[in-house]
């Protein structure tokens, strides 16, 4: 048990910076509910959250980490007789932690604020690094679509975390995506079509949309090559590729194939 707590307690430090290991933390807390019980995963999830706040020193820090990771753990238990998708289950349990968010920053908007401000001179320093040959106006456009799309860029981290602790999780959920998520993008593409004026929070329902079911049609492409292929570097790597290339097919496609749900469903 102790050998458990501390790969936890790493998995939960490696998990503030950069996020991109976190889903590890919420995943063995899951595994070690399961097989010791709740207790024990309350009493792990109380002692890396304390080891974690002596070594960041940051009281926000902690319940900005508690907001993203502790989610996971509660939905996958509430939901968990419930007969939906790994990938569904990911997408709700998101939006409850954006929720959260929303709601501890009209606590303390002064923190978010001074975070945001930190992102957005990152942002302007490395535009200007990079892209030096730029004219002037084609760096401030750039600078303003990375800024706006900044809360679509949490979402999917947020989501990836979720998505991908549950993928490591043997259970009977599906690997599967419903389609109703894609009337938001069907919803969104209409309104920034026939609204003029600049809407935030639709055109990064749009993005966030487009992104997702992306991730889906890499998803399903990996099954497809790999019954051709035989080897999962080979088709991991040209699915990416093509996602990189051709972003709008592998949405298509995860648009498409997330109606298999529905079918699935109407057999059943």
């Amino acid at each position: 048990m102790l050998g458990q707590i501390f790969l936890i307690i790493l998995f939960g430090l490696l998990a503030f910076v950069p996020p991109y290991f976190g889903f590890l933390y919420p995943n063995l807390i899951i595994k070690n509910i399961k097989s010791k019980g709740k207790l024990v995963g309350l009493v792990i999830i109380i002692v890396s959250l304390l080891i974690n706040y002596f070594v960041m020193e940051s009281s926000f820090a902690i319940i900005i980490f508690s907001i993203i990771y502790i989610p996971i753990i509660i939905s996958y238990f509430a939901m968990e007789k419930i007969n939906i998708g790994k990938w569904d289950k990911a997408l709700i349990t998101t939006l409850f932690s954006l929720i959260l968010l929303l709601l501890f920053y009209y606590f303390d908007k002064s923190q978010f604020i001074e975070i945001n401000n930190s992102i957005n001179k990152q942002i302007v320093i490395a535009v200007n690094k990079q892209w030096k040959e730029f004219e002037a106006i084609d760096k401030n456009q750039l600078i303003n679509t990375i800024i706006s799309a900044k809360r679509a860029s949490l979402f999917m981290i947020i989501f990836l975390q979720n998505l991908f602790a549950l993928i490591f999780i043997k259970d009977k959920d599906k690997n599967e995506l419903h389609y109703i998520f894609a009337f938001v993008y069907i919803v969104s593409f209409f309104y920034l079509k026939f609204y003029q004026e600049k809407n935030l929070i639709m055109e990064n329902l749009s993005l966030i949309s487009q992104q997702v079911y992306g991730m889906y049609g890499i998803k399903e492409l990996y099954l497809i090559f790999k019954k051709f292929f035989k080897r999962k570097f080979l088709s991991g790597a040209l699915c990416l590729i093509l996602y990189i290339e051709f972003p709008i097919f592998m949405f298509v496609l995860g648009a498409v194939m997330s109606f298999k749900y529905f079918t699935r469903n109407k057999e059943d």
